[in-house]
């Protein structure tokens, strides 16, 4: 909602926005949300929500054309692994999902694939101009989210690459590396014009976003050697991609090693899963979405593996058996979960529990909630009907006067502190008081699973004995019960 308030006054600032990341998230939706307002001046901030969430599709959507173009370099035939790859990105779930929020993971995954794509390009038939191009794309793509600075490593080593292999000068490869340069700074101020008058508010944001990869995300710190290095292949790839597509890409990533300019993506994907394993913040409750820009390099890779696999497959058996047998094993499981996802969001918890709020809990009670109203129950009243008290930063959990309060958690915010209590003690603290002293008065689960932004387990707690009684809408537990 912050992205779209700021969007919505970006005349009103100058242009000015949140310096945590860089303007294109920020300078599109003011685009569109102008033109819109020009066609429909009555509508309401929900409706330019939407309308933002419509566009983040969209590039989720152009994502799957440019990584259809780019599979296409590598498939003389029928482009045939152009076709798998686009298929299989366009059904992983962590695509889908990630593809309508308005954050910049979704447009970052598209500045990405058309840097790959310009670098396989350039790699092939190298020209200045063509280096240029990748310059351009690499400073959209930075200006998009500052994440993609580390891009600047896989260019610059296809670049040396090139160069060697076309046996330049120095002085024509110092020229080609400049003119690279050059277009990559135009490419981020093309995008991103405020930073030429403001030049403190880039620095800011960028050193933020160091020191936050450094510092944790909500002081939950998670290191690459706790996990061994595999925290987002269990916690992001395989449940993003699901496990077939997952092994496929594997796979494919020494297939594509081997062929013509396919090494740079392979080294590309790669170096982004290190550097991403390699933050320590990794942002609770979906830090999935960092992977975004990765999905669209695994895709390709996928589709190199399906590719192989159903030629080999072809040999022995009819081709529509082939087809039928890789789209259920390979098709159908992504497919099947990105429906779920979408079914979930139809019936999410939060809007379940927060219509069960308004029947159940008094008109003027108090409720504590420690969280933004994103990861809560959803209800217009919250202001207007209830006492509501936000308790984030003092996590008390007494209360003064006669009437006690609720406290309304979500899953979204506590999990993290009950799954790391040695990072914030003093909130793994509080929500275990609460917990245990408290009565759990409803709990609302998921119908299929949490994923992505959507459905929580929302617990509502009170204090004293008495439960209410089961609805029916959702499974009651214990307080004492682990989720």
């Amino acid at each position: 909602m912050s992205k779209r308030n700021d969007a919505l006054q970006l005349a009103m600032t100058d242009f000015v926005h949140d310096s945590r990341q860089p303007s294109f998230v920020y300078n599109s939706l003011f685009l569109i949300y102008s033109a819109a307002k020009a066609v429909k001046p009555d509508w309401t901030p929900v409706d330019y929500h939407y309308m933002g969430r419509l566009w983040m599709a969209v590039l989720g959507s152009l994502t799957v054309v440019a990584l259809w173009r780019l599979g296409a370099k590598f498939d003389d035939n029928g482009n045939k692994i152009g076709l798998g790859s686009a298929l299989l990105l366009a059904v992983v779930p962590l695509h889908t999902a990630c593809s309508r929020y308005i954050k910049e993971d979704a447009p970052f995954a598209l500045m990405v694939t058309l840097t790959v794509l310009a670098m396989v390009a350039s790699l092939r038939e190298p020209s200045r101009m063509k280096w240029m191009l990748v310059g351009l794309v690499g400073g959209l793509t930075f200006s998009t989210k500052y994440a993609g600075v580390v891009l600047l490593a896989p260019v610059l080593l296809a670049f040396v690459v090139s160069m060697r292999r076309t046996e330049r000068g120095i002085p024509a490869a110092i020229v080609d590396l400049t003119a690279l340069a050059g277009a990559f700074t135009l490419g981020f101020f093309i995008v991103s014009p405020i930073y030429l008058f403001h030049p403190e508010k880039f620095v800011a944001g960028f050193l933020f976003q160091s020191r936050y990869s450094v510092a944790g995300h909500d002081g939950i710190v998670i290191d690459p050697w706790q996990h061994w290095w595999t925290y987002y292949i269990r916690n992001g790839l395989i449940p993003g991609m699901t496990w077939p597509v997952f092994l496929l890409s594997v796979a494919g990533l020494g297939l594509l090693a081997r062929m013509r300019e396919g090494w740079i993506v392979s080294v590309t994907a790669v170096w982004l899963y290190i550097i991403f394993e390699h933050a320590r913040a990794k942002p609770l409750p979906f830090p999935a979405r960092y992977l975004m820009p990765l999905t669209p390099l695994l895709s390709l890779a996928a589709g190199v593996a399906l590719v192989e696999l159903a030629a080999a497959l072809k040999q022995k058996l009819a081709a529509p058996l082939v087809y039928a047998v890789c789209g259920l094993l390979f098709i159908a499981p992504p497919l099947v979960k990105s429906l779920l996802i979408s079914d979930e969001a139809l019936n999410d918890t939060r809007i379940i529990a927060g219509e069960w709020m308004e029947q159940n809990i008094p008109l003027g009670a108090r409720i504590v909630v420690t969280e933004d109203a994103t990861g809560l129950p959803v209800s217009t009243f919250w202001r207007t009907r209830w006492q509501v008290e936000d308790r984030d930063k003092s996590l008390d959990t007494s209360w003064a006067g006669d009437a006690p309060p609720y406290f309304v958690f979500s899953s979204f915010k506590f999990q993290r502190y009950l799954d790391s209590p040695d990072s914030a003690p003093e909130r793994t603290a509080f929500y275990r008081k609460v917990m245990s002293d408290f009565a759990l008065l409803k709990e609302f689960r998921p119908r299929w699973f949490t994923y992505g932004k959507h459905s929580p387990v929302i617990r509502i707690y009170k204090p004293g004995n008495e439960r209410s009684p089961n609805s029916g809408q959702r499974r009651p537990v214990e307080s004492d019960q682990p989720l």
